[in-house]
């Protein structure tokens, strides 16, 4: 599943400036020295901030209001994720910008509030319009204000890989001050290389300036599937034991029947019958119950499939390959199983099967 964002070379860090009573000037002039020192270390290819990481499973959320098209009585508003980004935030996570600008330095507090939005929320909010120069009331993202929408960006799968993109507005870092953000650095190289040398540059600029959660993208896109992984592990372990107890079940059952009827067969071997003969007899009777089990297997994984609906991913429940394969792996594993006593059966003496 694309995220929407190359999260290969990306380090991560959260990085809280106050612990509060910081206005938003100082704020700004913080961050706006932290990024000049950190896009200038070498290996940085590009740096950033955004209040909520994706796949962190953290988002905030805001009312929208289109100008001119108020909502009608009693029908709740639009609701869409909202993020906080400064320095070259999409530049790092390499988000397309795909109509439009992105945000400027010129972006300011001063400056009329401008906005850029996700094609989500373009498609959603405005079908089959031009975005760009619509302009927008979004909660808290705009501090109620109007804003502009200067841009449109690729869909970004911030809640995770299993859920599709939600409508998102993204505002200016000084024109939507927060206190704890997110760093973010594309690197050249290995971004752990990195974490040292950006946490100095912080430091240097404010020593008690809290720093954690340093982690590369590859790391947090790792845990965001951690539970599905861990279930589909186990899933197939139990799969495997129970494929692996069905095939010792059918070889046990099928080698038995032949010691059982060691006598007979080599009464047929005598009579003439050839060996593959006995071979194919042996296979005929032991597959005749694997079917049976087969056709009773089947009907109950239709009956009871829905019921791992919540652990299917892009699977539907009746998955038709699923259910042509698995017979078939079931069967070639009951051939085995059953071949190898037919083959002891076949390789019988008459002569010492009559002693016995």
């Amino acid at each position: 599943v694309d995220p929407g964002f190359t999260h290969a070379h990306v380090l991560t860090l959260h990085v809280q400036p106050s612990q509060g009573g910081t206005d938003n000037a100082k704020l700004s002039e913080f961050w706006h020295e932290a990024l000049s020192r950190v896009s200038a270390l070498p290996g940085v290819e590009a740096a950033g901030t955004v209040l909520h990481l994706p796949m962190s499973q953290r988002i905030w959320m805001a009312n929208i209001e289109v100008e001119g098209r108020p909502a009608p009585a009693g029908v709740k508003p639009l609701r869409a994720g909202w993020e906080s980004v400064n320095g070259n935030y999409f530049g790092a996570m390499q988000i397309p910008l795909l109509r439009g600008r992105s945000f400027t330095r010129f972006d300011n507090a001063s400056a009329p509030r401008v906005l850029i939005v996700n094609q989500a929320f373009a498609k959603r909010v405005f079908p089959g319009e031009d975005v760009v120069g619509r302009r927008v009331r979004a909660g808290n993202a705009t501090n109620q204000e109007i804003a502009t929408i200067v841009g449109i960006i690729g869909d970004v799968r911030h809640s995770g890989l299993d859920m599709p993109a939600d409508p998102e507005v993204y505002a200016p870092f000084d024109q939507r001050v927060v206190v704890a953000t997110s760093l973010v650095l594309r690197a050249k190289g290995d971004p752990k290389a990195l974490a040292s040398a950006v946490t100095r540059e912080i430091w240097s600029i404010s020593r008690d300036v809290p720093i954690s959660g340093i982690r590369t993208m590859d790391e947090m896109l790792s845990e965001s599937v951690a539970r599905p992984r861990v279930i589909l592990s186990l899933l197939g372990a139990f799969a495997a034991a129970g494929l692996l107890l069905g095939a010792i079940g059918i070889y046990g059952v099928v080698a038995y029947t032949v010691r059982q009827r060691r006598r007979e067969i080599g009464i047929r071997v005598a009579l003439g019958a050839r060996r593959s003969g006995v071979i194919r007899l042996v296979i005929a009777q032991g597959m005749r119950h694997v079917l049976v089990g087969l056709f009773i297997g089947i009907a109950g994984a239709v009956m009871l499939a829905r019921a791992m609906w919540s652990l299917l991913f892009r699977v539907t429940p009746a998955d038709t390959l699923t259910f042509v394969l698995v017979p078939l792996a079931l069967v070639a594993t009951a051939l085995v199983a059953t071949w190898l006593p037919a083959r002891a059966a076949a390789s019988i003496e008459p002569t010492e099967a009559l002693k016995g």
